[in-house]
This record gives structure tokens, sequence and C-alpha cells, in this order.
């Protein structure tokens, strides 16, 4: 949003802007109506809810995108699952079998005290971190190879996706 018109400069139109939400968050009907004649363009009849969300959405709507990539990412992964019937290779398999050993692991009773090395225990080789993961979720349905993959596909696609934006804006913000 330009602040070129406002004669105070930048800082004094966010002050402007800070003490207008607080009070539309008090619920002081005359400042809700100046908050959105002056800054969002939103209809009267909105409740404070969408007041923040309107003026979040306008404000900043690459998020929304990543959103909306991480799902049609996800919904691509889900076809390709459903139509690709090759049983999984070596590695992605390893990865399943120790996601299994994992549960067992963690819903064995009898491991209660020494329940940290017998994760460490589980797979000589690869880090524990993936399986894990995957191994979690099998506490609420068990699942299918293909469900794991696109769980633990979509769980670090939203990682990577939010990682990238952040260091983006982080680094390429004015």
């Amino acid at each position: 949003m330009s602040t070129d018109f406002w004669p105070g400069g930048q800082a004094d139109f966010k002050l402007l802007i800070s003490t207008v939400r607080f009070r539309c968050s008090l619920r002081e009907p005359g400042h809700c109506a100046i908050a959105r004649a002056a800054f969002l363009d939103v209809p009267s009849g909105c409740t404070e809810a969408q007041l923040v969300w309107t003026s979040a959405v306008k404000r900043n709507p690459i998020p929304l995108f990543l959103i909306g990539w991480w799902l049609i990412l996800g919904l691509s992964n889900a076809v390709w699952l459903h139509f690709d019937t090759r049983p999984p290779d070596w590695d992605p398999f390893k990865h399943l079998a120790s996601s299994l050993r994992y549960f067992h692991v963690l819903q064995d009773p009898q491991s209660h005290g020494h329940r940290f090395l017998a994760i460490l225990n589980v797979d000589d080789y690869y880090p524990p971190m993936a399986p894990l993961a995957v191994s979690m979720f099998d506490f609420i349905s068990p699942l299918t190879p293909d469900a794991a993959t696109w769980i633990l596909n979509q769980l670090y696609l939203g990682i990577l996706l939010f990682a990238v934006y952040r260091l983006g804006k982080q680094l390429y913000s004015s």
C-alpha cells in the first residue's frame, strides 16, 4: 500500500492503521467504517474476521498461490499414484518397511523404558525422520503404500514451499 498521500510519512501512516485496527477490534463502529472505507474497499456488511482476512489477502496474495500450488501438486501426485500400479522400487520399499518397524516400536508397550534406543536401532543406514513421520500417521489409520507416499510427499512439499517462500521474502523484500 502506498503512503505517498499521507503527510506525516510512512511511520505515522502505520501508527494510524494500527490505531484504527485496535479500535476496530474493540468494536467501535465508527473506526470500523473508517477502516473499511480507507483501506479495504469491502462491503459494510462484512464481519471483523472477514475484514482481517480480506486485508491479509490484499496485502499478500502469494501464500494463497502457494496453497493452491500445493493442492494442485498433491492432486497430480494422487492421480499418478492411482494409475501407477508397479510395486515400489527397493529404496521406497525400504522406507515403507522402516516406517512399519518404527510403528511397531512405538506401539510396543514393553519398549517403554528403552524406546529411544529402539528407535535408533530400527534402521542402520537411513536416518529416522521420514519413516518415523509416516509411522505417526499409521496411528490414525493403517496406510497403504500409496497413501504413505502421498502423505509424506505432501508434508515435505508443504515445508519446502513455505521455507523457500520465507527465504525469498526475507532476501528480496525491500
